[in-house]
């Protein structure tokens, strides 16, 4: 390879677009790292081919401190480590002698440069079902010939065998509070804040699946046989009472949902009495209203938190210690600030 595209920049671009491996436009490739930076004059090259903001510097990936690039419009990287087989996708088919780090190696990148609550963020989204598309960063669900750029799973696997490579601790330290699936970075926002653990400023509610079939009795036939559907609820989460069974709770994240018309409340009310006939199961709407609103967050997430029957862990770790009780709810605050306020950050174009 000539010119390897990395870190900020290659996030970006995965984030973007398709799968290049689901849409055939790349494939895992056995490369050196370039042994030259790439020349000024290639980056409107390469910008073009990649639909890249030429204004913006673009992260590349040499071999050695020497040979890092000169020109402003790069920002380079050294790869000192030796690096796990299927490391970079090969991008020939858009332009020659260009490749791309692979979602696996870009984790690891991250783990070296983020705090480790932004890596998770970084994490949901490399494992997910969307990518964002437009100006706007638009929400479009990966499906046909696109598929998620990662796994839990393969990351697992791809830190297994990267020796000692820097940042592997820190990333297999965020890869167990990944899941896979999520269709949007709101679903994956409210995921890590009902389960990450209360010093990370989430709720530690439990486990959680992002758009999990499950089989739901919507109906009987004639002849009395129950007649089940699969359905898809953005999270299901699950706890562990004191007495060790489990409890689940469903979770759909709807942004139009403090404005629905009688119609979809209906369909609403219809899904959520199947959940609690069929399976025992309460289901929950969060909206944008709700979500955007601290106070009224917080009162979700209690609601769920009650519906599962396990106790406030907050005050079970430290009602008797006001210092680390407020140094907890600072913390949940700020997760809350950072991913899911009006304000919030969304990886692949603000963080």
């Amino acid at each position: 390879m000539d010119t390897c595209i990395s870190h900020d920049t290659a996030l970006r671009w995965l984030l973007a677009n398709p799968n290049p491996l689901a849409s055939g436009l790349g494939r895992r490739c056995a490369a050196s790292l370039p042994n030259h930076a790439p020349s000024r004059g290639d980056a409107p090259l390469i910008a073009a081919a990649l639909a890249l903001d030429e204004g913006q510097p673009m992260d590349v990936l040499v071999a050695s401190r020497g040979k890092r690039p000169q020109s402003g419009r790069y920002v380079g990287h050294i790869g000192k480590d030796p690096l796990p087989t299927g490391s970079f996708i090969s991008l020939d088919r858009a332009c020659k002698g260009l490749a791309i780090v692979s979602p696996e190696l870009l984790f690891v990148e991250m783990a070296r440069s983020h705090e480790l609550v932004d890596l998770i963020a970084i994490g949901y989204a490399l494992c997910s079902g969307y990518r964002l598309v437009g100006e706007n960063g638009d929400v479009m669900t990966r499906e046909k010939n696109d598929k998620p750029l990662t796994s839990v799973e393969r990351l697992g696997n791809y830190l297994d065998r990267a020796g000692t490579m820097r940042g592997k601790t820190a990333a297999r330290r965020a890869l167990r509070h990944i899941a896979n699936g999520s269709l949007s970075p709101r679903e994956s926002s409210l995921a890590m804040s009902l389960s990450l653990p209360l010093n990370l400023g989430g709720y530690a509610l439990g486990i959680v699946e992002m758009n999990r079939s499950v089989m739901v009795q919507t109906k009987t036939s004639a002849d009395g046989r129950a007649i089940r559907e699969a359905r898809r609820p953005d999270v299901v989460i699950t706890a562990r009472r004191r007495g060790g069974e489990l409890a689940h709770a469903a979770i759909d994240y709807d942004s139009d949902a403090h404005h629905l018309d009688a119609k979809k409340r209906e369909k609403d009310t219809v899904r959520r009495n199947d959940f609690q006939a069929s399976l025992g199961m309460p289901y929950f709407t969060l909206t944008t209203k709700q979500a955007t609103d601290y106070v009224a967050f917080e009162k979700f997430v209690h609601t769920v938190r009650r519906s599962l029957g396990i106790r406030n862990r907050l005050f079970a770790r430290a009602e008797n210690d006001e210092e680390r009780l407020e140094a907890i709810r600072h913390q949940q605050f700020k997760l809350w600030l950072r991913f899911l306020s009006s304000a919030a950050v969304t990886v692949g174009r603000t963080l």
